[in-house]
């Protein structure tokens, strides 16, 4: 702006001169120094919003290198040993280097699906892979195990240790099934006093390695590292909550996890290729059958009917009798029969008085207002038919809404 103003000043002087003794411009020469002094003021102004802008995208520029310059630093206070090896002579040989990190673990984590046409269990296990070392390890193998890594590399330090007495286990066995990240700095405290007790899988000796390299990402996002695939003689079963849904609930239960060592973690469910959910897979006690839940089936559903539903009054207690009677049809559309557990709700309240007379050996708890039917088989392509009758007695000027 200023040398706009020196150059309009020059500009005057030089007209002034022009112009000799006489004081008076004319008139051309003063509209040329308007339409000077204006275009200058627009190339001022386009000039003005060039500088603004550039000032804008150094600011930037600078706000990412403050940035980069400042992860730098982070990572250049982050000490990272450097390990040389110097060999001397002739001839080849091997060098193993074990390295030890507390920023990196691992838990079992599987895919679940019931094989139709098998009439098996399809379990493919993975380990799910954490490491926040802020490196990726490219094209590594990798063996995922339990036990306690780190203690093999410690020097090795005496103490005096209390007397620790366990019942003998009727098995004898180095796997062992308990669930914990391996190694990673999480904790739980049941898992504690199962290393504590010598029963969780920081104590055992199992392990395993993958089938392939892999490469994993050092800033702590989880990778799934494929283990292996097995199928498994499974029991299918079925269970319906007519207050829940009219679809039923699919389980299966098996032994063989035992002879696979598998061990607790996650569990992907899939139906096909769809995968409809994620549930704990918790391995249970040696000897004992692992249940897995499916998810629902349209294949196996329930319908409800009302048969009689009437009220009145007694006359000596002045209490309102309800009395009902339902159905419930447990239909199976599949080619094949199912065993289905069947449970029915009814309100309960400290103010009125409940009874339930079911049919089919139905079960009815007055705690849980519940009346259950247990391991009801349903042949196929047929229905299965129940009655309960239902007596509430409600007090007087009490009345019931969700009946």
């Amino acid at each position: 702006m200023l040398e706009a103003l020196d150059q309009e000043r020059a500009f005057l002087q030089a007209n002034r001169a022009i112009g000799g003794e006489s004081e008076v411009l004319l008139v051309d020469d003063v509209e040329e120094m308007r339409h000077y002094v204006a275009q200058r003021h627009r190339e001022l102004a386009l000039e003005r919003v060039d500088l603004v802008t550039n000032i804008q995208a150094l600011a930037r520029s600078v706000e990412d290198l403050e940035r980069t310059l400042a992860t730098l630093v982070a990572r250049g206070r982050d000490t990272h040993p450097a390990l040389s090896l110097v060999v001397q002579g002739s001839g080849s040989g091997t060098a193993k280097v074990r390295v030890a990190t507390a920023l990196a673990g691992w838990v079992s984590s599987y895919d679940v699906s019931w094989q139709e046409a098998d009439r098996a269990l399809k379990v493919d296990r993975y380990a799910r892979v954490v490491q926040s070392t802020g490196w990726p390890w490219e094209n590594v193998e990798i063996v995922f195990r339990t036990g306690q890594p780190l203690s093999e590399l410690a020097a090795p330090t005496g103490q005096a240790q209390e007397v620790q007495l366990r019942d003998e286990p009727a098995f004898k066995s180095a796997y062992c099934a308990s669930y914990e990240w391996v190694n990673s700095g999480l904790t739980n405290i049941q898992a504690r006093e199962d290393v504590l007790r010598g029963q969780a899988s920081f104590a055992s000796t199992w392990s395993m390695g993958g089938n392939t390299r892999v490469t994993l990402d050092g800033e702590g996002r989880p990778s799934r590292v494929f283990l292996d695939s097995h199928k498994f003689e499974a029991t299918p079963k079925w269970s319906l909550d007519a207050q829940v849904t009219d679809a039923a609930s699919r389980s299966t239960h098996f032994d063989g996890w035992m002879d696979a060592q598998l061990l607790s973690g996650e569990g992907r469910i899939f139906q096909g290729n769809a995968m409809v959910g994620v549930v704990p897979f918790n391995v249970p006690a040696w000897g004992d059958s692992l249940e897995i839940q499916l998810g629902r089936d349209s294949d196996v559903h329930i319908t409800r009917s009302m048969l009689q539903d009437r009220s009145g009054t007694k006359k000596l207690s002045g209490k309102r009798e309800i009395q009902q009677v339902r159905s419930l049809q447990v239909h199976n559309d599949k080619s094949e029969p199912v065993t289905v557990d069947v449970v029915e709700w009814v309100p309960k309240s400290a103010r009125v008085e409940v009874e339930v007379v079911a049919q089919h050996g139905g079960v009815w708890d007055p705690e849980l207002g519940s009346i259950r039917w247990e391991g009801v088989t349903v042949p196929a392509g047929q229905t299965w038919t129940t009655e309960l009758s239902l007596t509430v007695r409600v007090p007087r000027g009490v009345v019931v809404t969700n009946l």
